[in-house]
């Protein structure tokens, strides 16, 4: 069975376009790397284990 080039094609484009497009969501800090790091939502402090200003 071969591939039909138009077909492969639009396969390549369509994963190009998804990688740039999260590529430049990431840059512009819309989308963020998940870093791990967690802050208090009423102090601000950032979290290792617990918050303990409630």
């Amino acid at each position: 069975m071969s591939l039909d080039p138009h077909i492969l094609g639009l396969v390549a484009s369509t994963v190009c376009t998804a990688l740039l497009m999260a590529l430049s969501g990431i840059d512009k800090s819309l989308l963020d790397w998940k870093n791990g790091r967690r802050h208090c939502p009423s102090c601000g402090r950032q979290l290792r284990s617990g918050c303990i200003c409630r």
